[in-house]
């Protein structure tokens, strides 16, 4: 396996995520937090990239 890239922005991202919430970010962990995000950003832009139109309602708010 090949070292991290640190200049990726995902990485720098978890880091900086996890120091600005004071939350450790131990190495054991950090390859997951690390894959979640990049899955995240995936999702991300499928949807982002899906088409909305000014016809398009919102989603109805559910309240118990």
């Amino acid at each position: 396996m090949s070292a991290p890239d640190e200049d990726d922005p995902i990485l720098r991202y978890a880091d900086a995520a996890a120091a600005l919430l004071g939350l450790p970010l131990p190495e054991d962990r950090r390859a997951a937090v690390i894959e979640h995000l990049r899955l995240a950003h995936r999702l991300a832009g499928v949807v982002g990239d899906h088409p909305v139109g000014a016809s398009d309602e919102p989603a109805p708010v559910f309240r118990p």
